[in-house]
Protein backbone atom coordinates (compact mmCIF):
# COMPACT_ATOMS: atom_id res chain seq x y z
CA UNK A 1 0.00 0.00 0.00
CA UNK A 2 3.35 2.41 0.18
CA UNK A 3 2.99 3.56 -3.48
CA UNK A 4 -0.67 4.68 -3.22
CA UNK A 5 -0.43 6.30 0.66
CA UNK A 6 2.52 8.28 -0.42
CA UNK A 7 0.62 9.29 -4.14
CA UNK A 8 -2.32 10.24 -2.06
CA UNK A 9 -0.25 12.12 0.71
CA UNK A 10 1.57 14.49 -1.66
CA UNK A 11 -1.80 14.74 -3.43
CA UNK A 12 -3.99 15.73 -0.84
CA UNK A 13 -1.74 18.32 1.51
CA UNK A 14 -3.73 21.26 2.77
CA UNK A 15 -1.75 23.84 1.19
CA UNK A 16 -0.03 23.62 -2.61
CA UNK A 17 3.24 25.44 -0.88
CA UNK A 18 3.49 22.78 1.97
CA UNK A 19 5.85 19.73 2.16
CA UNK A 20 5.23 16.48 3.56
CA UNK A 21 7.75 14.74 5.47
CA UNK A 22 7.69 11.27 6.41
CA UNK A 23 9.50 10.93 10.12
CA UNK A 24 10.83 7.30 11.18
CA UNK A 25 10.24 5.53 8.04
CA UNK A 26 11.62 2.28 7.14
CA UNK A 27 14.23 1.19 4.70
CA UNK A 28 11.48 0.00 2.65
CA UNK A 29 9.49 3.06 2.55
CA UNK A 30 12.42 5.49 1.88
CA UNK A 31 12.76 3.12 -1.45
CA UNK A 32 9.19 3.42 -2.68
CA UNK A 33 9.17 6.82 -1.72
CA UNK A 34 12.22 7.71 -3.24
CA UNK A 35 10.78 6.66 -7.17
CA UNK A 36 7.92 9.52 -6.43
CA UNK A 37 10.28 12.47 -6.19
CA UNK A 38 11.11 12.16 -2.17
CA UNK A 39 15.01 11.88 -0.70
CA UNK A 40 15.98 10.43 2.56
CA UNK A 41 18.56 10.34 5.44
CA UNK A 42 19.03 7.94 8.03
CA UNK A 43 18.00 9.36 11.33
CA UNK A 44 18.48 6.94 14.08
CA UNK A 45 18.07 2.93 14.62
CA UNK A 46 14.92 1.21 15.90
CA UNK A 47 15.81 -1.70 18.84
CA UNK A 48 13.63 -4.49 18.02
CA UNK A 49 13.44 -8.01 20.48
CA UNK A 50 12.33 -10.68 17.94
CA UNK A 51 10.45 -12.59 20.36
CA UNK A 52 11.11 -16.72 18.92
CA UNK A 53 14.86 -16.07 20.48
CA UNK A 54 13.63 -13.52 23.16
CA UNK A 55 14.84 -14.78 26.89
CA UNK A 56 15.87 -13.54 29.77
CA UNK A 57 18.39 -16.74 30.24
CA UNK A 58 22.15 -16.32 28.90
CA UNK A 59 25.07 -14.81 29.94
CA UNK A 60 23.88 -11.08 28.13
CA UNK A 61 21.12 -10.97 30.06
CA UNK A 62 22.62 -11.42 33.67
CA UNK A 63 22.34 -7.57 34.67
CA UNK A 64 18.75 -7.75 33.64
CA UNK A 65 18.12 -10.46 35.71
CA UNK A 66 19.83 -9.54 38.72
CA UNK A 67 17.91 -5.49 38.37
CA UNK A 68 14.34 -7.04 38.10
CA UNK A 69 15.52 -9.67 41.09
CA UNK A 70 16.36 -6.63 43.61
CA UNK A 71 13.06 -5.24 42.40
CA UNK A 72 11.03 -8.30 43.42
CA UNK A 73 12.65 -8.92 46.30
CA UNK A 74 11.86 -5.39 47.24
CA UNK A 75 8.28 -6.75 46.84
CA UNK A 76 7.63 -5.12 43.25
CA UNK A 77 4.85 -6.67 41.47
CA UNK A 78 3.37 -6.19 37.99
CA UNK A 79 -0.08 -6.20 37.34
CA UNK A 80 -1.19 -6.61 33.15
CA UNK A 81 -4.10 -4.87 32.65
CA UNK A 82 -5.96 -4.11 29.43
CA UNK A 83 -6.04 -0.23 28.71
CA UNK A 84 -9.91 -0.75 28.35
CA UNK A 85 -10.32 -2.08 31.88
CA UNK A 86 -7.77 0.22 33.50
CA UNK A 87 -10.18 3.16 34.21
CA UNK A 88 -12.46 0.71 36.51
CA UNK A 89 -9.18 -0.97 37.91
CA UNK A 90 -7.85 -1.12 41.66
CA UNK A 91 -4.98 0.68 40.29
CA UNK A 92 -6.62 3.79 38.40
CA UNK A 93 -6.33 6.31 41.36
CA UNK A 94 -2.76 5.68 41.61
CA UNK A 95 -1.76 5.02 38.16
CA UNK A 96 -3.34 8.96 37.20
CA UNK A 97 -1.19 9.75 40.35
CA UNK A 98 2.08 8.65 38.83
CA UNK A 99 1.61 10.48 35.58
CA UNK A 100 0.84 13.84 37.73
CA UNK A 101 4.45 13.58 39.43
CA UNK A 102 5.95 12.51 36.79
CA UNK A 103 4.55 15.34 34.52
CA UNK A 104 5.51 17.96 37.72
CA UNK A 105 9.13 16.25 37.94
CA UNK A 106 10.01 17.30 34.41
CA UNK A 107 10.82 20.85 34.53
CA UNK A 108 10.40 20.94 30.31
CA UNK A 109 7.31 19.89 30.34
CA UNK A 110 5.84 16.89 28.11
CA UNK A 111 7.74 16.51 24.62
CA UNK A 112 6.10 17.77 21.09
CA UNK A 113 3.16 15.84 19.47
CA UNK A 114 5.86 12.98 18.34
CA UNK A 115 6.76 12.19 21.71
CA UNK A 116 3.88 13.36 23.83
CA UNK A 117 2.96 11.37 26.61
CA UNK A 118 -0.36 9.36 25.12
CA UNK A 119 -3.61 8.82 27.07
CA UNK A 120 -4.13 5.48 28.86
CA UNK A 121 -7.57 4.87 27.67
CA UNK A 122 -7.58 4.79 23.74
CA UNK A 123 -10.56 2.43 23.11
CA UNK A 124 -9.18 2.64 19.04
CA UNK A 125 -6.47 0.42 20.47
CA UNK A 126 -8.43 -2.64 21.85
CA UNK A 127 -5.26 -4.50 22.01
CA UNK A 128 -2.92 -1.86 24.32
CA UNK A 129 -1.71 -3.36 27.39
CA UNK A 130 -0.65 -1.37 30.51
CA UNK A 131 1.35 -3.12 32.74
CA UNK A 132 1.52 -1.71 36.33
CA UNK A 133 4.32 -1.73 38.94
CA UNK A 134 2.78 -1.68 42.50
CA UNK A 135 4.70 -1.85 46.01
CA UNK A 136 2.55 -3.04 48.81
CA UNK A 137 -0.19 -2.32 46.40
CA UNK A 138 0.99 1.04 45.18
CA UNK A 139 0.94 2.54 41.79
CA UNK A 140 4.55 3.38 41.31
CA UNK A 141 5.88 2.84 37.65
CA UNK A 142 3.74 1.69 34.73
CA UNK A 143 4.95 0.91 30.99
CA UNK A 144 2.37 0.62 28.10
CA UNK A 145 2.52 -1.74 25.08
CA UNK A 146 0.55 -1.20 21.86
CA UNK A 147 -0.16 -3.73 19.46
CA UNK A 148 1.16 -3.24 15.35
CA UNK A 149 -1.42 -5.27 13.85
CA UNK A 150 -0.06 -5.43 10.17
CA UNK A 151 3.43 -6.29 11.13
CA UNK A 152 2.34 -8.50 14.05
CA UNK A 153 4.51 -6.73 16.53
CA UNK A 154 4.17 -4.74 20.06
CA UNK A 155 4.95 -0.95 20.43
CA UNK A 156 6.65 -0.30 24.15
CA UNK A 157 5.58 3.01 23.87
CA UNK A 158 5.52 5.06 27.23
CA UNK A 159 7.66 3.98 30.62
CA UNK A 160 5.98 6.40 33.19
CA UNK A 161 7.65 6.53 36.63
CA UNK A 162 7.13 7.98 40.20
CA UNK A 163 9.65 10.02 42.11
CA UNK A 164 11.23 7.28 43.77
CA UNK A 165 10.94 3.59 42.38
CA UNK A 166 13.11 0.08 43.53
CA UNK A 167 16.01 -0.75 41.46
CA UNK A 168 14.91 -2.74 39.17
CA UNK A 169 11.69 -1.84 38.28
CA UNK A 170 12.08 -0.92 34.27
CA UNK A 171 12.74 -4.33 33.84
CA UNK A 172 10.70 -6.16 35.73
CA UNK A 173 7.97 -4.46 33.50
CA UNK A 174 10.40 -4.58 30.72
CA UNK A 175 10.50 -8.31 30.91
CA UNK A 176 6.23 -9.04 31.89
CA UNK A 177 5.81 -7.26 28.39
CA UNK A 178 7.58 -8.94 26.50
CA UNK A 179 6.34 -12.38 27.94
CA UNK A 180 2.96 -11.46 27.48
CA UNK A 181 3.65 -10.50 23.43
CA UNK A 182 5.04 -13.60 23.54
CA UNK A 183 2.16 -15.75 25.01
CA UNK A 184 -0.20 -13.90 22.45
CA UNK A 185 1.79 -14.71 19.37
CA UNK A 186 3.42 -11.63 18.14
CA UNK A 187 6.44 -11.80 16.55
CA UNK A 188 8.33 -9.08 17.93
CA UNK A 189 8.74 -6.01 20.50
CA UNK A 190 9.94 -2.93 19.67
CA UNK A 191 11.29 -0.44 22.08
CA UNK A 192 11.73 2.56 19.47
CA UNK A 193 13.81 4.69 17.37
CA UNK A 194 16.45 6.06 19.42
CA UNK A 195 17.26 8.84 17.25
CA UNK A 196 20.72 9.57 16.16
CA UNK A 197 21.70 6.60 17.18
CA UNK A 198 24.30 4.80 14.13
CA UNK A 199 24.68 7.19 12.14
CA UNK A 200 27.57 7.16 10.03
CA UNK A 201 28.84 9.18 7.27
CA UNK A 202 28.06 6.71 4.65
CA UNK A 203 24.45 6.83 5.37
CA UNK A 204 24.49 10.36 4.57
CA UNK A 205 26.85 10.24 1.62
CA UNK A 206 24.24 12.59 -0.62
CA UNK A 207 23.53 14.85 2.00
CA UNK A 208 26.62 15.39 3.77
CA UNK A 209 25.57 19.08 5.38
CA UNK A 210 22.87 17.26 7.05
CA UNK A 211 24.40 13.90 7.99
CA UNK A 212 27.06 16.09 9.69
CA UNK A 213 24.68 18.26 11.63
CA UNK A 214 22.85 15.11 12.95
CA UNK A 215 26.05 13.30 13.86
CA UNK A 216 27.02 16.52 15.66
CA UNK A 217 23.68 16.90 17.37
CA UNK A 218 24.12 13.25 18.77
CA UNK A 219 27.44 13.73 19.86
CA UNK A 220 27.04 17.22 21.93
CA UNK A 221 23.06 18.23 22.37
CA UNK A 222 21.57 16.73 25.90
CA UNK A 223 18.78 19.38 26.58
CA UNK A 224 16.36 19.07 25.99
CA UNK A 225 16.57 15.93 24.62
CA UNK A 226 19.46 13.43 25.29
CA UNK A 227 20.21 11.49 22.54
CA UNK A 228 23.03 9.18 24.18
CA UNK A 229 21.45 8.36 27.18
CA UNK A 230 18.03 7.59 25.16
CA UNK A 231 20.77 4.69 23.24
CA UNK A 232 22.31 3.69 26.31
CA UNK A 233 18.42 3.29 27.79
CA UNK A 234 17.36 0.88 24.77
CA UNK A 235 20.90 -0.68 24.65
CA UNK A 236 20.33 -2.36 28.17
CA UNK A 237 18.00 -4.43 27.28
CA UNK A 238 20.31 -6.44 24.07
CA UNK A 239 17.97 -5.80 21.26
CA UNK A 240 17.99 -8.66 18.85
CA UNK A 241 18.86 -6.14 16.36
CA UNK A 242 18.94 -2.13 15.37
CA UNK A 243 16.76 -1.19 12.16
CA UNK A 244 17.43 1.68 10.17
CA UNK A 245 14.88 4.74 10.48
CA UNK A 246 15.13 7.47 7.56
CA UNK A 247 13.93 11.10 7.12
CA UNK A 248 11.78 11.32 3.87
CA UNK A 249 11.01 14.32 2.17
CA UNK A 250 9.88 16.50 -0.67
CA UNK A 251 12.98 17.48 -2.15
CA UNK A 252 14.92 19.85 -2.04
CA UNK A 253 15.28 20.24 1.91
CA UNK A 254 14.36 23.56 3.45
CA UNK A 255 15.17 25.79 6.42
CA UNK A 256 11.31 25.89 6.88
CA UNK A 257 11.04 22.19 6.86
CA UNK A 258 14.35 21.95 9.53
CA UNK A 259 12.24 24.63 11.86
CA UNK A 260 9.27 22.26 10.96
CA UNK A 261 10.99 19.14 12.57
CA UNK A 262 12.17 20.89 15.45
CA UNK A 263 9.15 22.42 16.78
CA UNK A 264 7.04 18.93 16.62
CA UNK A 265 9.89 17.40 18.68
CA UNK A 266 10.16 20.38 21.09
CA UNK A 267 8.75 20.72 24.63
CA UNK A 268 5.40 21.89 25.20
CA UNK A 269 4.73 24.91 27.60
CA UNK A 270 4.57 23.73 30.65
CA UNK A 271 1.35 25.24 31.60
CA UNK A 272 -0.33 23.47 29.08
CA UNK A 273 1.92 19.72 29.85
CA UNK A 274 1.03 20.10 33.64
CA UNK A 275 -2.91 20.96 33.14
CA UNK A 276 -3.66 17.89 31.30
CA UNK A 277 -1.40 15.12 32.14
CA UNK A 278 -2.24 12.20 29.83
CA UNK A 279 -3.99 9.98 32.04
CA UNK A 280 -7.06 8.22 32.50
CA UNK A 281 -9.07 11.45 32.62
CA UNK A 282 -7.02 12.94 28.95
CA UNK A 283 -9.70 13.38 26.55
CA UNK A 284 -9.48 12.84 22.96
CA UNK A 285 -8.97 16.87 22.06
CA UNK A 286 -5.79 16.31 24.45
CA UNK A 287 -4.52 13.50 22.46
CA UNK A 288 -5.24 15.19 19.05
CA UNK A 289 -3.99 18.42 19.93
CA UNK A 290 -0.78 16.60 20.86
Amino acid sequence: DVPALVSRFLAERPRAQSRAVFVSASASFAACAAGLGCSAVKVGEEAVFDLDRYSFSGGSMRRLRYHEGRARRSGVEVENIASAALASHSVAAGVNIVTTAWVEQHAIGAMGFLLALRPLHEPDKPGKRVFVACLEGRPIAYLTAIPLPAANGVYLEDYVRGPAVPDGTVEALFHEACLDAQARGYDYVSLGTAPLAGLTPADSRDHPVIGWLLRTAFDRVSWPYDFKSLLAFKARFHPTRWVPKYLVYERPFTTRVATALALAYAPRSRARSSAAPAGLGASDAEAVSC
